[in-house]
């Protein structure tokens, strides 16, 4: 199971993080937020790694927040 944590450093200082666990990377799974969320445009209910990644990663440059993202553990690779 990977656990990934993507996380937005906004200029003032506030940040917003993202986190899932999942057992494979097609797999959709409920993400967790967490701080001032309404500064996003944008929320996924569930999604997949990638797109939670990709969330991030444009949120990112449309806010001017520094994006990073941690990604701990293996996925299972027979899951479906």
């Amino acid at each position: 199971m990977v656990t990934l944590t993507c996380k937005l450093l906004f200029p003032d200082g506030k940040v917003v993080t993202g986190k899932m666990t999942a057992e494979s990377p097609e797999g959709r799974n409920p993400v967790q937020y967490d701080g001032p969320v309404e500064r996003l445009s944008e929320t996924f209910d569930d999604t997949t790694v990638a797109s939670l990644i990709f969330l991030f990663r444009d949120l990112a440059r449309e806010t001017g927040a520094a994006f990073s993202s941690d990604m701990e553990g293996e996925f299972d690779q027979w899951a479906e």
